[in-house]
């Protein structure tokens, strides 16, 4: 440790002449006689009782207000009543069980301002779990705007605990974030912030904020009181020492103690002190380090001091961790000096501070108060304000993604920086981090309730790349400006299927190359250049007499070509590789089937070479062969699955896969973008899913939100159950895949899944779908592969069910598909799952990385669909029909009941409670850690 010398530590107080103290205490005595009759003002006070369905005044004078304007998450709820707390605002809390992060946002604010902002937390047991203790204490991390506050520890159910910082205010108004670390459901019980005078504290700036340690008044706790607002103008929470060494006494004194402007400790807090008793003439005491991390510059300490005995003096040195830290203070009498850190003191796992007289005076050293603030500085990565800022033309210049909030009602999470913290951004928002300030490059609001037009406000995301506002009930017509929009240029999905917009698209949409723009859904929206409503009823048999022509037209090349086609095979007695395998009907089972139909993009090898930058990144491999990525010319990003020489799988596979996508189109289907068939060199060329797999989110491979949220996980699993459902259900002939895997089950950039690998599956018979008899050799990937299939060596659709309930258990448990047992033995997850139920409580199977609160209702519903799902006899096994509507069922039941330096100081309620008139929170004092 390096020796804190006098350059560290600076002192301040007032000296006035003797004919200046007389008409100083004279001033004094008629303030004092007018503070009987008057109290500080609370005005830019925000005084929150969380959970509250009232607004009130304490018997501080401060008024309190209840939560609903500041928030728009979380659930109220009520300690239980055997935890009733004496103080009314610890009766009520609010509790975030379905959001990662909720957030709070606190205005009025004056930007540049100094405030004091603190939590309070009161378990009380409310949720009937007992969830806190000291072996595992019920914690979750604070936030105020993008920056780390606390982590909030809760050890004890009677007990309640507070945060406080000191920060500059950095806009109009201030978020505070409750952020869901998967060790319990975040909460709070009281939100208080108080605006401080612009002079205080010179160690707070617009790069430092300073988290508070203790308030402490030395004085020994002969009443136990804390001191607070109103003889604190601020609401600064003054604790008594509640264990000071056994050695000193307290001094106290009635008169009023003059401070200064730099701290303004309050006067009764100065008006007592602790000093030495007996013959000792040094005062020790000490503290843990608090807080840790990179962002954790050192502690600011404080140390008050004021003579109480006239014609007297004292001197004494301070000593911190065995090195002089102040020489010779010598306190003024009746006038408060601050001995202050003008920097932050070297950093130490303690700190050891002792006050000895310094022989130049027989009085022993005092100590009246002390400060101790841990320095953090601020997270300087924003949103970009383009991003989130309007234009001139837009009124109020608002806040974007704020104006489609309010404009739309957007009932989720959305308070504080849509992008920062970077693992914590808005739900439905996607960001990209490489420069400062970050960037909105994904916005989805599928299946959000939207009604009313397309905002121009959407406009406005110059870097967006994916806005999905599907399956809502937008009405009117899409906006010129959405089709303007000069992230175009970059933005290459735009999805508004299934809403009721009317009206011709813009030609901009439809002329974009690298947009993939889904529309369908909206049965009176028309394409650029066509005409609409009333003028197409006008020009109906023009309409009729064009359909007409066309059709001719077509006949006649039809005609041409069949003629052309049967020429020429009568002409060559050579064919090519392309023709005997493509052309050719293809046989399999002694059935004939139609010719491969060319549908989509024929790519050569030469292509594909460069696309994929000659095959230099590998995304994987299945059992087709090797996946790599790739960029097409218009900077669209694509996926190709290059057929292996040593695959299991061939051109037959080739083929029904190749037939297979390029007649079935859905959303939670991947999408085939064209294939290449050059000698022996086969490819699919398909959509790319940059989120990857997953199988890729479950294990670890991917860090993302995906797997946080047991609402998110069900959305993943409805999506790919849909996309199952399509083919059991709507393909002609039926599809099963007979692969169904988690690694199969790709997400897009949204997090909206699809089904992949369509090279196994197989046609069923609509009216006699129980089985396929006598299918080729059993296929499929170890844990998923049905046990009646694998031993009968018959497929139905129920072999995709079987499959897909292994993923469900998957999601619930973050396990794979075989386990490793206690005994080095592997078995099945859906082994694994029924032993662990039958003599264990659900809670115990169900991963623990996901990071919210979960309805157990919705668990054990999804848990009963699982096993049901891979019951042995694939009589008893739902469809996926049935199976998507019970997923949807359970997310239901999720959202039900969401409704829609770990430093806390705690003092029990039964402790303290007789030892107010008032209703002060508790604070936990240094000398009780």
């Amino acid at each position: 440790m390096h020796a804190m010398g006098i350059s560290n530590a600076r002192i301040f107080f007032l000296f006035y002449s003797s004919k200046m103290l007389f008409w100083l205490f004279l001033l004094l005595e008629i303030i004092a006689v007018a503070k009987v009759h008057s109290q500080p003002s609370t005005q830019g006070f925000i005084s929150i009782d969380c959970g509250s369905s009232t607004n009130y005044t304490a018997a501080t004078g401060i008024p309190y207000v209840t939560d609903d304007p500041f928030t728009d998450d979380g659930i109220n709820s009520q300690v239980a009543s055997d935890y009733v707390s004496w103080s009314s605002q610890l009766t009520t809390l609010r509790s975030f069980p379905n959001a990662t992060r909720s957030c709070y946002a606190l205005k009025p604010v004056i930007k540049s301002k100094k405030y004091l902002l603190r939590g309070t937390f009161y378990y009380g047991n409310y949720d009937g779990q007992n969830r806190a203790n000291t072996v595992k204490p019920l914690q979750f991390d604070l936030y105020f705007d993008a920056n780390f506050w606390q982590t909030v520890s809760i050890t004890d159910s009677s007990s309640y605990f507070w945060y406080e910082v000191l920060a500059v205010a950095m806009a109009d108004s201030v978020s505070v974030c409750l952020v869901n670390t998967g060790s319990g459901t975040p909460f709070i019980s009281v939100l208080e912030f108080r605006p401080l005078p612009d002079v205080m504290y010179p160690a707070l700036n617009a790069t430092q904020f300073l988290i508070n340690n203790m308030w402490l008044n030395v004085g020994p706790p002969q009443n136990f009181t804390f001191v607070r607002y109103p003889e604190d103008p601020y609401d600064r929470i003054w604790t008594p020492w509640a264990h000071p060494p056994a050695e000193l006494s307290e001094i106290t004194t009635d008169a009023s103690i003059v401070s200064s402007d730099l701290f303004q400790p309050p006067s009764i807090v100065m008006q007592s002190a602790a000093t030495p008793s007996g013959n000792s003439t040094v005062i020790d005491f000490s503290w843990d380090s608090f807080g840790s991390g990179p962002s954790v510059n050192g502690q600011y300490v404080n140390l008050f001091f004021s003579e109480f005995m006239p014609n007297t003096t004292r001197s004494f040195n301070i000593y911190l961790n065995d090195h002089i830290w102040y020489s010779n203070c010598t306190p003024p009498y009746l006038l408060a000096i601050i001995i202050y850190s003008t920097g932050p003191n070297t950093p130490s796992e303690q700190y050891n501070w002792a006050i000895n007289s310094s022989g130049l005076s027989n009085l022993p050293p005092i100590l009246n108060a002390a400060e101790v603030f841990t320095a953090m500085q601020f997270n300087p990565l924003v949103t970009s304000s383009d991003d989130v800022r309007c234009g001139k033309g837009e009124s109020h210049n608002a806040d974007a993604i704020n104006a489609i909030k309010g404009l739309y009602r957007v009932k989720r999470s959305w308070i504080g920086d849509p992008c920062v913290p970077q693992q914590y951004p808005w739900d439905g928002v996607n960001c990209s981090y490489g420069t400062n300030p970050a960037r909105i490059i994904s916005i989805n609001l599928s299946s959000s309730a939207l009604s009313g037009s397309i905002s121009s406000s959407f406009a406005m995301f110059a870097a967006i790349k994916f806005l999905d506002l599907s399956y809502n009930n937008l009405t009117g017509p899409i906006p010129d400006a959405l089709g303007a929009l000069s992230s175009l240029q970059i933005l290459y999905e735009l999805n508004l299927t299934g809403n009721n917009l009317t009206g011709t698209i813009p030609s901009s949409l439809l002329q974009k190359q690298n947009l993939v723009f889904s529309h369908g859904g909206n049965p009176n929206l028309c394409p650029g250049g066509t005409s609409c409503g009333g003028e197409k009823k006008n020009h109906s048999s023009v309409a009729i007499i064009a359909i007409i022509c066309v059709v001719s037209v077509v006949l006649l090349i039809v005609a041409i070509f069949i003629a052309w086609t049967v020429i020429k095979r009568r002409g060559s007695s050579r064919t090519t590789y392309l023709e005997q395998n493509v052309v050719q009907p293809m046989k399999e089972n002694n059935a004939q089937e139609s010719p491969l139909p060319i549908q989509n993009r024929v790519f050569t090898y030469k292509e594909l070479e460069i696309v994929t930058n000659n095959f230099k990144k590998q995304l994987g491999k299945g059992g087709f062969g090797p996946v790599f990525h790739g960029y097409l010319q218009n900077n669209v990003q694509v996926a190709v699955k290059m057929l292996s020489q040593s695959s299991s799988q061939g051109m037959k596979e080739f083929h029904a896969e190749t037939q297979n996508l390029t007649r079935i189109h859905h959303k939670n289907l991947v999408s085939l973008i064209g294939y290449c068939m050059e000698g022996d060199k086969l490819a699919l060329v398909y959509e790319y899913m940059p989120q990857g797999t997953l199988q890729d989110h479950l294990t670890g491979k991917f860090h993302s939100e995906a797997t946080y949220s047991w609402a998110r996980r069900l959305n993943i699993a409805i999506g790919a159950a849909q996309g199952l459902e399509y083919l059991h259900t709507a393909c002609n002939p039926p599809l099963i895949h007979r692969d169904v895997k988690s690694s199969n089950i790709l997400l897009s950039e949204s997090l909206e899944a699809k089904v992949a690998d369509f090279g196994l599956s197989k046609s069923f018979n609509m009216d006699n779908r129980t089985h396929i008899p006598n299918a080729s050799a059993v296929v499929g990937t170890p844990g998923y592969i049905d046990p009646e299939y694998s031993s009968s060596n018959q497929i139905s659709e129920k072999s995709d069910v079987y499959s897909f309930g292994v993923i469900i258990l998957e999601l619930i448990t973050g396990r794979p598909p075989v386990v490793r047992a206690m005994n080095s033995n592997a078995i099945s997850l859906v082994q694994w799952v029924r032993q662990r139920l039958a003599k264990e409580d659900i809670e115990n199977i169900v991963d623990r990385n996901l990071r919210m609160g979960h309805d157990i209702n919705s668990i054990w519903k999804a848990v009963d669909l699982a096993l049901r799902c891979t019951e042995l006899d694939h009589h008893q096994r739902p469809t996926m029909a049935r199976v998507v509507k019970e997923l949807n069922e359970s997310l239901e039941l999720e959202c039900a009941y969401s409704g829609g330096f770990t430093t806390g100081r705690s003092q029990s309620t039964d402790t303290i409670s007789a030892a107010f008139e008032v209703e002060p929170p508790p604070f936990f004092a240094p000398g009780a850690r």
